[in-house]
């Protein structure tokens, strides 16, 4: 059944709304930094496509998890800090820099290797990732001599396979 009516917002919240930027200043502003930040989605669609994983990536709503106790915390593998209590969450700007996350904290990226290079290296003929055929694909690469996608590039100090 398709939908008839709103579902998030009511008409009067939208009545309200039209009436704001009809008859006020900051309500004008604020329609322009809306329409400013929703076209660069706009901008950037075929971008935001291609960052949406199919069922091949694990999903996790955290970077990185230890339990204590009874309890499942986040905590950033770098400093130690538990974003969860500390910061609420991970930072992040898909736009400019997909596939990374960092601590608020510290601000150490993860995942450390290109991540993007090896997600393409993974998709199949249905534009579905296979993790088996990205790491296929990237020992073809290396042996052609071009970049590893499996190797911590950010931070080489840690190791070459730190937070990969």
């Amino acid at each position: 059944m398709a939908r008839t009516t709103r579902t998030i917002y009511t008409e009067e919240m939208v009545k309200n709304a039209q009436y704001n930027v009809k008859h006020y200043d900051w309500g004008k502003k604020l329609l322009a930094e809306l329409k400013e930040k929703a076209q660069l989605f706009v901008d950037h669609v075929d971008m935001i496509y291609d960052l949406l994983p199919g069922e091949g990536i694990p999903r996790s709503y955290k970077n990185s998890t230890l339990k204590a106790q009874d309890d499942v915390k986040s905590h950033c593998p770098n400093c130690g800090v538990n974003i969860d209590t500390q910061y609420g969450d991970w930072k992040y700007d898909a736009l400019k820099e997909p596939w990374k996350i960092w601590c608020p904290h510290c601000g150490v990226k993860f995942p450390t290797n290109d991540f993007g290079l090896l997600y393409a290296r993974g998709l199949d003929e249905n534009g579905q990732y296979n993790r088996e055929l990205a790491y296929t694909n990237n020992k073809a690469a290396v042996a052609r001599g071009e970049k590893d996608a499996l190797v911590n590039e950010l931070y080489p100090d840690k190791g070459p396979t730190w937070m990969v």
